[in-house]
């Protein structure tokens, strides 16, 4: 059988209405129902998800990949859960997303909703139970039209491996590439990378979604050296990897520091990744910076180590 790209799918949705606030229905208490030839259920409102848009159903698989959750939540009543499923040899991830997509890249998203915030941090709750260390990601993405296409602002991303079973907060800081105000914010979460690229039965539940903080915010600096930073899995428990995607290369240094200040791990990146190895500290949050030769901070977040 074909394999269907995720992006793809989502576009027989249609094109999502643009709004004039940051983030609707934040906590997703309020849901809309739907019903059509190859199925029925329920979405939250001003969202789109894999089930909302006819995906399974349209393509004969059987089972719902993005369902409301009552069980676990953050605040009010309801949480989003996303399941990814298999059938008729498809692996098919649970998506929420406020955006339709053309492609497999981002910069084919059409959609989203008007932002013209520069945020620090885009926050949240979540609980992840993968299954054969599928990867589960949380995204926020910043852009601006600048006559003929759109540019990206920023990017804040999670990808995520380790079980996290109880529901627990998540605050993920915007990497800034260009200065300036943005115009429109994608949200994408899945529970799998996408068609045929993860585990049956792989659960991400998500609530209580928001944005925090200013872009001058203690630690998120506006800078061209990286393109993207990945820090992961999220908690720690053996490794940290910190994966770099460089705009312009430039030798950098990283710190591991705890929660009095003191240095546990520090070191040159190895080109683009490195490995850090958690195993011999003690659980707890810690402060992972980036810099570059001159001591100038390129990127900073909060981990947490738990063995």
């Amino acid at each position: 059988m074909k394999k269907i790209s995720l992006f793809s799918l989502l576009l027989l949705a249609g094109i999502f209405n643009v709004f004039s606030q940051p983030i609707f229905n934040p906590s997703f208490e309020t849901w809309t129902s739907y019903s059509g030839t190859y199925g029925s259920g329920s979405y939250p409102t001003y969202w789109y998800t894999s089930d909302s848009a006819y995906i399974w159903y349209s393509n004969g698989l059987a089972g719902h990949t993005a369902i409301q959750d009552v069980a676990d939540k953050c605040d009010g009543n309801y949480s989003v859960k996303l399941t990814t499923i298999s059938a008729l040899g498809i692996v098919a991830p649970g998506v929420l997303t406020n955006g339709t997509f053309t492609g497999t890249s981002i910069s084919s998203i059409k959609g989203g909703w008007i932002d013209t915030s520069r945020s620090a941090f885009f926050t949240g709750c979540y609980e992840y139970m993968p299954v054969s260390g599928d990867i589960g990601f949380i995204s926020a993405y910043k852009f601006r039209w600048n006559g003929s296409s759109r540019d990206t602002i920023a990017k804040a991303i999670m990808m995520t491996t380790t079980t996290v079973s109880t529901i627990t907060d998540f605050k993920i800081p915007f990497v800034y590439y260009k200065s300036g105000q943005p115009d429109t914010i994608v949200i994408v979460i899945a529970s799998s990378q996408g068609i045929n690229n993860g585990q049956a039965g792989s659960v991400l539940i998500v609530d209580s979604l928001g944005l925090n903080g200013f872009f001058n915010y203690t630690g998120i600096t506006d800078h061209t050296v990286f393109n993207n930073v990945s820090v992961f899995p999220s908690p720690a428990s053996n490794d940290l990897n910190i994966n770099v995607e460089y705009n312009t290369y430039k030798k950098t240094l990283y710190n591991l520091a705890d929660a009095t200040g003191r240095i546990v791990m520090s070191g040159v990146m190895n080109a683009s990744k490195e490995k850090l190895n958690t195993a011999l500290i003690s659980n707890g949050i810690y402060m992972l910076s980036l810099r570059d030769e001159e001591g100038e901070k390129l990127y900073s977040t909060k981990v947490t180590v738990v063995h």
